[in-house]
């Protein structure tokens, strides 16, 4: 939606595609004028109250993923109240890629999958 951040990858993430930390929904006032239901995420530390609602457009890899679920945490505590990052991702928005981690030199690619693998 016309942003930048850093994000963790969550593997276990299957329903929730994004997840923003709390304080990147307080800061920049995500769930303003956005139709949202209650929602509940879980990770280290608990779980946490969350709002689920849709993102218009999320960018990654390349691809630009239209109309997905998001979650936006709403309690700053636990693995969601992470200061240094907006937020986790997940499900849907890995699939079509294969990850490739360079370690040493701290880098991520996204790789998209062709049809043939």
């Amino acid at each position: 939606e016309g942003r930048d951040g850093v994000f963790l990858i969550d593997t276990g993430a299957a329903r929730d595609t994004v997840t923003f930390h709390y304080q990147v929904v307080a800061d920049l006032e995500l769930l303003d004028g956005r139709e949202t239901t209650e929602g509940r995420a879980g990770g280290v530390g608990g779980f946490v109250a969350t709002r689920v609602g849709e993102l218009t457009s999320f960018h990654l890899g390349g691809r630009t993923f239209e109309k997905l679920r998001a979650a936006f945490a709403i309690e700053d505590k636990g693995a969601f109240a992470n200061d240094y990052v907006a937020g986790n991702i997940g499900g849907v928005l890995l699939e079509p890629f294969e990850l490739v981690f360079d370690y040493p030199n701290g880098r991520l690619g996204f790789v998209e999958r062709t049809a043939a693998r």
